[in-house]
């Protein structure tokens, strides 16, 4: 049986409710029209933190419950990760209900609704996202089970480590994409890269090691 037990974090309220700001104002950018350094320095520097705070708030909360001490298999380890990943479902399959009148609409304004774009769509369904800012949970879903077993077979350390090249290759694609492009013998491989990376794996997967280093926190402080 799965164990209940609640415990609140006000900081961690009062951190997620300055975060849920932050990525608003990501999308609006509230100073564009008063001071563009302003905005710069708003949107793209202190409002950058929401997200990855968001994976790190995720990770710490869920990964607290587990006991280390016992495998990965173990009854209770499992089904507070079966419980934890079908909650996320809810909520995702919650959402997409919710803005597929908005969806209709953005494909009946491009192209109209054909096969393809019908095809595109699931396929963003798991891999990016069904609607462009949903992107967050098929993330979480991934990287839930991934930290959950790198904790459990690699360690501490690996996990750390393992993390960290994600975030390089992430960053690499998502920051410096144009100047690899430009590159000799590197660009062929960015084409691949980019072709798993936006079809094959969710988005944003760099932020995965975000849940390594919290969940090595969670493991350090609770066990």
């Amino acid at each position: 049986m799965i164990n209940v037990e609640r415990k609140t974090y006000y900081a961690l309220d009062v951190a997620k409710f300055i975060s849920a700001f932050l990525v608003v104002c990501i999308h609006t950018g509230p100073l564009l029209d008063v001071d563009a350094t302003g905005n710069f320095i708003l949107v793209q520097i202190l409002a950058r933190l929401a997200v990855p705070f968001f994976f790190v708030a995720s990770g710490f909360l869920f990964f607290r419950k587990l006991d280390f001490k016992r495998e990965y298999n173990d009854y209770e380890n499992k089904a507070q990760l079966k419980h934890y990943l079908w909650r996320l479902c809810k909520i995702y399959i919650i959402w997409t209900i919710l803005y597929l009148p908005f969806t209709y609409l953005l494909l009946k304004g491009q192209d109209g609704i054909t096969v393809n774009s019908v095809l595109l769509y699931v396929r963003d369904f798991f891999f990016t996202g069904s609607f462009y800012h949903l992107w967050f949970l098929p993330a979480l879903l991934v990287a839930v089970p991934v930290v959950y077993i790198c904790l459990f077979k690699l360690g501490l350390g690996k996990t750390i480590l393992f993390g960290f090249l994600l975030y390089l290759i992430g960053m690499a694609g998502n920051v410096y994409g144009g100047y690899l492009m430009q590159i000799p013998g590197v660009q062929r491989v960015f084409q691949c890269y980019s072709v798993y990376y936006s079809l094959l794996a969710p988005a944003s997967i760099h932020y995965v090691c975000v849940f390594r280093v919290i969940a090595c926190l969670a493991k350090l402080s609770f066990f």
